[in-house]
């Protein structure tokens, strides 16, 4: 039983799998998953716990600690068919959620080259992880950022994306570094860890939602804590957004100068309307 996607084959290509492979599979991914439940349940009784929507539960007992369970089949993400002799996929796993959504990732890609990230940074690449998901932690006790809006997979992932060079030295550095980095990235450019699919984009399963990674890499206050005020400057527009808006609309405060960027940033608010009324832009001199 496998899982696939065609789509980026050519008609004749489809053909040519479709040949191979008639009819799909009578035993299902869903029918595994009774199946799972059903011994589970004669094994753990009360201790398993079905409500979650992605993963089964073992709750903890005497010795033995929680665990997560998530069903998978193999899904194969074809580039080119021609015979079970000629062709090129790239494998991942499927799971399907408990409101039928399927949801494809790649958990082998991912840990390999976390892995390779890891030892290119001389092994500073975990330890930052770690750093960053204290600060994470941090933000949702002092209730900056919503619980669940900063998962660990997807502060891993961007992590990834960090090139080399700006891990070492120390630790206050290497924060530092990261984050300036990844504060003059481009955001949409980014990509999870697995190197396939995006890190930040709204309405997909397996990308970090646009808002959540605004509010983790914004909050003012995780940024005074970490003492990079050298790195403010280097905010994109889109992520200062929220924060210059309240300054700019005060009656009595002046801006005397901005970063080129940060102009940019309000052009875009007053077409939008989110300054109009406000102020207004003065004329420019030759």
């Amino acid at each position: 039983m496998f899982y696939y996607n065609l789509d980026a084959l050519s008609a004749a290509e489809k053909t040519a799998f479709k040949g191979a492979f008639p009819k799909d599979a009578e035993y299902t991914l869903k029918s595994f998953r009774t199946d799972v439940i059903t011994w589970l349940t004669a094994q753990y009784e009360s201790d398993l716990d079905t409500s979650g929507k992605k993963a089964l539960r073992l709750k903890a007992n005497g010795t033995r600690r929680s665990a997560d369970v998530l069903l998978v089949a193999p899904h194969k993400k074809y580039t080119r068919y021609y015979s079970e002799q000629d062709n090129q996929f790239v494998e991942g796993v499927l799971f399907i959620t408990t409101d039928s959504t399927n949801i494809v990732n790649y958990p082998k890609q991912h840990s390999e080259n976390m892995t390779r990230k890891h030892q290119d940074t001389n092994t500073w690449l975990k330890p930052t992880v770690r750093i960053f998901k204290n600060m994470r932690n941090r933000l949702i006790r002092d209730g900056k950022i919503k619980n669940g809006s900063a998962p660990s997979y997807f502060i891993e992932g961007m992590l990834y994306n960090v090139p080399k060079d700006q891990f070492g030295g120390s630790y206050q550095n290497t924060v530092d570094k990261c984050w300036g980095w990844l504060n003059g990235a481009d955001a949409g450019a980014l990509l999870c860890a697995n190197g396939i699919h995006p890190l930040v984009r709204d309405n997909i399963h397996t990308s970090w939602a646009i808002q959540g990674y605004i509010d983790f890499m914004a909050d003012p206050a995780l940024l005074a804590s970490r003492q990079i005020v050298k790195h403010l400057t280097q905010i994109p527009f889109y992520l200062a957004e929220k924060h210059l808006l309240a300054i700019l609309r005060r009656e009595h405060d002046v801006v005397l100068a901005l970063p080129g960027r940060v102009t940019k940033m309000i052009e875009l608010c007053f077409h939008h309307g989110l300054l109009e009324g406000s102020w207004r832009f003065p004329k420019e001199t030759s």
